[in-house]
């Protein structure tokens, strides 16, 4: 009788340590599962982070290359910034655009 209620008193303890394996294996799976979106998250971060780069650079090459002109009067003085060494200085005739001050054109 001493033996049966021994055994029945394994069985137990080894059914709930079964449970509580069974368990923990969840929670692990949960924190692996916000592991792994926190780690998707800061992919698409860093994907975005290098598009706005990319952006920023092509804001900064199309502002060197943008022409500006300057009536004065007689004359239109018009730079071009192809880059930041070179600038390109033009007089245009009075004539052939309109009589607009510091007119992008």
């Amino acid at each position: 009788m001493l033996n049966l209620l021994f055994y029945i008193s394994l069985l137990i303890l080894g059914l709930l340590a079964i449970l509580r394996l069974g368990k923990q294996e969840e929670y692990i799976s949960n924190q692996e599962q916000e592991f792994l979106q926190i780690q998707n998250e800061m992919n698409i971060l860093a994907k975005r982070k290098q598009l706005l780069n990319i952006q920023l650079e092509n804001i900064k090459q199309n502002r060197f290359e943008e022409t500006y002109s300057k009536d004065i009067g007689l004359f239109i003085i018009q730079t071009q910034n192809s880059n930041q060494e070179n600038n390109k200085i033009s007089i245009l005739s009075a004539k052939n655009t309109p009589l607009n001050n510091d007119r992008i054109a």
